[in-house]
């Protein structure tokens, strides 16, 4: 889906992750075409959030009862064109909860420093900013030994006016989403790539950023993968997992409009369809090269980047398996 939590990769993944591909971007794009801008600033930017953490009224932001989240579902699965897949898998897919998976919040911090080691491991030249009220993850800038080790990492400690309102309903669990859409205010930076911790990165995806290909038009658009979830087949809606997309000044406010006006949002992704498909912005798509999903055959399209969420009839075996 896209939001902040989802589930931890599967052996086959975990075995791919140990075996990165670099890449000189001649799978998608000529290397003459790319023509790197030395004076603008890029990165790569993720989130992890601690409930414990936060302020009181970001805890105790309106959530969907049970009746709202079932009428959401409902729309939601409407929404996307998958009348056809049975209600009960796609409540299962729009459930999976990342934290449980990775063995709890003592544990779950740690998916944002692989994709710190993954960006190292295949050379990225760029950053990888990382907003948080973790204290574990607080205490990087302040330990020079970790601080070695996660050399690429920028620590952007989330701030007590940091924190937004709440606009919108979201489902219990996907409290803290809503949090994630402050990165379209980054203005310090020119272009960012949103990275979800259950990412495996096997391609440097440097060329990306100044890759013509994708032009952001000033922030009016973005890109990101392909919500082929179930379907495998290129055709699908936006999903938040990877994004390129240029920070705006007024983009975090309009994001806040979006959520108002529609009332149940669920988690930050719907809220990011809404908004970059009205006012002449727009969402585009990153193809299979660029990003697949773990089960969806993903050695065939040979990918930059996979997601690693489990179908979900596996998700239910799990759950299934841990009661």
């Amino acid at each position: 889906m896209g939001d902040l939590w989802e589930p931890m990769p599967d052996k086959e993944t975990i075995k791919m992750a140990k075996e990165p591909v670099i890449s000189d971007f001649s799978d998608f794009a000529p290397a003459k075409a790319v023509q790197k801008n030395e004076n603008a600033k890029y990165a790569y930017v993720t989130m992890w959030v601690v409930a414990s953490e936060a302020p009181k009224f970001v805890k105790r932001d309106a959530l969907m009862n049970a009746v709202e989240e079932k009428a959401q579902l409902k729309a939601m699965q409407s929404e996307e064109g998958l009348d056809d897949v049975d209600p009960a898998v796609y409540k299962l897919k729009m459930s999976q909860n990342l934290e449980q998976d990775l063995g709890g919040q003592e544990m779950a911090h740690m998916g944002t420093l692989r994709l710190a080691q993954q960006l190292k491991t295949l050379g990225s030249k760029y950053p990888l900013v990382l907003l948080t009220n973790d204290p574990k993850l607080l205490a990087i800038d302040h330990n020079d030994t970790k601080r070695s080790l996660y050399p690429n990492v920028v620590i952007k400690p989330i701030q007590q006016g940091d924190w937004l309102k709440q606009q919108c309903k979201l489902k219990p669990g996907n409290g803290l989403h809503y949090q994630k859409l402050s990165i379209f205010g980054m203005t310090e930076y020119d272009k960012l790539m949103w990275i979800d911790t259950d990412m495996t990165l096997r391609k440097n995806l440097d060329g990306i950023f100044d890759d013509p290909k994708y032009d952001l038009a000033g922030g009016n658009r973005i890109y990101g993968q392909r919500d082929d979830y179930f379907s495998c087949d290129n055709k699908g809606d936006f999903c938040s997992s990877l994004m390129l997309f240029k920070p705006r000044a007024d983009a975090v406010e309009g994001l806040g409009q979006a959520a108002k006006s529609m009332g149940y949002c669920w988690g930050d992704q719907r809220i990011i369809r809404q908004y970059f498909k009205s006012g002449g912005r727009s969402k585009e798509h990153f193809t299979h090269n660029i990003v697949s999903w773990s089960h969806c055959n993903w050695k065939k399209s040979d990918p930059m980047a996979v997601h690693n969420q489990k179908p979900a009839d596996a998700a239910a075996a799990a759950a299934k398996e841990r009661r």
